[in-house]
């Protein structure tokens, strides 16, 4: 049996005499006891001889050479022998010895392996493995040992991932492990978390709010060097310890789909503990990467959400106003609309943004929001509130993936005029008063002396005060058409497209005209000249108009005394 070792350099170094050879296999588990990896243990247990063998030493020189042929004795000097025994101890250990990382192309390519081989003496393929020495010892003299400058028993121990196959090519096949790791772990982290809690739009209703979970998953492993079985002495592709630790990681991540599509595992919904309801997916996956070079460890910490919101979660309050000086009631509502991302820790972009602009959109018609400020103010019915907000405000956070939002309702009554954001509509009217003379009395202390003079002091007046506000339209050019259209026939009292505003503002008109009122005396109405201002800019209109008129003493107002009659 011979028993041979090549180092990186190329060189084949025989041990002769022959050291005898114990190879034991470990197994190697992780916490849980799964069996992840293997390593061969073996240990060379051998002597080393002044005079002959291999690593040989010419007694004169005191130069090493290795695998003489033939391997005749030598005469070596009494005085010499010892200083040989130190010599191939020396040789043992370069051969062994650790030569430095090639580190070309900025990765490691070599290590501190080399080729063993255990060769039979009847020409039969050996046994070949891609072995690291662990450690060296050289027994020492002691009172029951024979001296250094005898012969020197040595002890060389190695480990190695893989045994090669009699072509050099291809590992035997003992075990099928992928990469080569010495540990490793998996763990998963569930809890229930509080701010994830929101609503989930649905039309124009609500859903009841349900959990969240914040679900933290981490994979770990600390690789081995692993080595070409074409070339022992050169790490195979991906072989530095922490990128074999980086493959297995991967490996079990890729068993994980995106989205987490099968929730009922025990690893997320352990019976019993959380019991997860049906609904529930996989939102805002995120990865953190962790390499440690030294310890050849590779980790990886995702974190995603468990939540029934497809695209974003809400939240949202409201709140009811009333006053004893004010009857109108308000109702406010606050949302923030924050979204998730649906994508992979893998894709280049995120979808937060894009997701809550999709909520956004399904809520946001004035008529959406009104019937949710009605049921979450306790209204039986939406339509109590007016459906033009009194004001709303939009907020736009592309980065967080937010949109936020503020509006307020009232019940004031519906508006009469198409198209119109607002309107106000509003009537003064003037009753005719007692005309007297304020006669002062020299001595008279219940003072002046008060006359009705058999007339009323003013003719009746009304006035109407009509205010409208509408969306300002855009203009393409200045030219006097363009402006003509601005301000004229865009202008609420004309305009009949796509409104029809100017029939509403006639009837607005017309009902305030007092011309038909019961007592009024013909021929006796009158108005002065109609004031209309319009800012196309803006949006406003208002417009202002006052009648003066008569009417008949049978249907003067009660204010006046029944005996009164001119």
């Amino acid at each position: 049996m011979a028993v041979q070792y090549t180092t990186g350099s190329g060189g084949a170094r025989k041990l002769i005499p022959a050291p005898m050879a114990s190879i034991s296999k470990e197994f190697t588990k992780n916490g849980a006891g799964d069996i992840i990896g293997s390593v061969y243990n073996i240990t060379l247990t051998g002597i080393m001889l002044s005079f002959r063998g291999s690593p040989s030493c010419d007694p004169s020189s005191l130069a090493i050479s290795w695998n003489p042929s033939p391997d005749d004795s030598l005469e070596v000097p009494e005085p010499n022998r010892l200083a040989c025994i130190l010599r191939k101890q020396e040789a043992i250990r370069e051969l062994f010895a650790y030569t430095g990382d090639d580190t070309t192309d900025g990765g490691r390519t070599s290590g501190d392996g080399g080729l063993l081989e255990i060769q039979s003496s009847d020409g039969s393929s050996p046994l070949k493995f891609a072995a690291k020495v662990v450690d060296i010892n050289f027994e020492g003299e002691g009172p029951n040992t024979v001296g250094w400058n005898q012969i020197c028993r040595y002890t060389i121990t190695l480990e190695a991932e893989s045994m090669i196959g009699p072509d050099g090519a291809d590992p035997v096949i003992e075990d099928k492990f992928a990469w080569n790791i010495s540990d490793s772990t998996e763990s998963w982290d569930i809890a229930e978390d509080d701010g994830l809690r929101g609503i989930v739009g649905s039309g124009d209703g609500l859903i009841t709010p349900t959990k969240s979970f914040t679900v933290t998953h981490t994979v770990s492993a600390v690789g081995r060097n692993k080595y070409d079985t074409a070339s022992p002495t050169q790490l195979a592709t991906s072989g530095i310890a922490w990128q074999q630790a980086r493959g297995y990681v991967e490996q079990i991540l890729k068993y994980e789909a995106c989205p987490v599509a099968d929730l009922t595992r025990h690893q997320l919904n352990a019976s019993g503990v959380l019991d997860l309801e049906p609904g529930y997916v996989s939102r805002d996956h995120a990865r953190t990467q962790q390499v440690d070079e030294t310890t050849g460890s590779f980790a990886v910490t995702e974190t995603f959400i468990l939540t029934t919101a497809e695209k974003a979660l809400e939240q949202i309050e409201c709140s009811i106003t009333t006053s004893s000086t004010e009857a109108l009631t308000r109702v406010s509502l606050n949302g923030t609309i924050t979204g998730l991302n649906s994508n992979c820790p893998t894709a280049s972009g995120i979808s937060a943004y894009t997701n809550a602009s999709g909520v956004w959109t399904g809520i946001s018609s004035d008529s959406s929001l009104r019937s949710r400020a009605a049921i979450l103010g306790g209204l039986a019915d939406a339509n109590t509130l007016n459906v033009i907000p009194i004001n709303k405000t939009v907020g736009t956070n592309p980065n967080q993936g937010i949109i936020t939002y503020s509006v307020e309702f009232d019940d004031r009554p519906s508006g009469c005029i198409p198209g119109a954001i607002s309107e106000n509509i509003n009537i003064q009217d003037t009753t005719p008063g007692y005309l007297f003379a304020s006669i002062p009395t020299i001595g008279r202390k219940r003072g002046p002396i008060l006359q009705w003079l058999g007339a009323a002091d003013s003719p009746y007046v009304r006035s109407l005060s009509l205010e409208v506000v509408v969306r300002p339209s855009s203009y393409p050019d200045c030219d006097v058409d363009t402006i003509k259209k601005a301000i004229i026939t865009d202008k609420p009292s004309n305009r009949e497209q796509p409104d029809d505003m100017k029939t509403a503002i006639d009837h607005i008109i017309d009902a305030a005209d007092p011309t038909d009122e019961t007592g009024v005396e013909n021929n006796k109405v009158f108005y002065a000249a109609p004031q209309e201002s319009w800012d196309y800019k803006t949006g406003r209109y208002s417009l202002n108009i006052t009648w003066t008129y008569e009417k008949s003493l049978t249907n003067y107002p009660t204010i006046f005394s029944p005996n009164m009659n001119f």
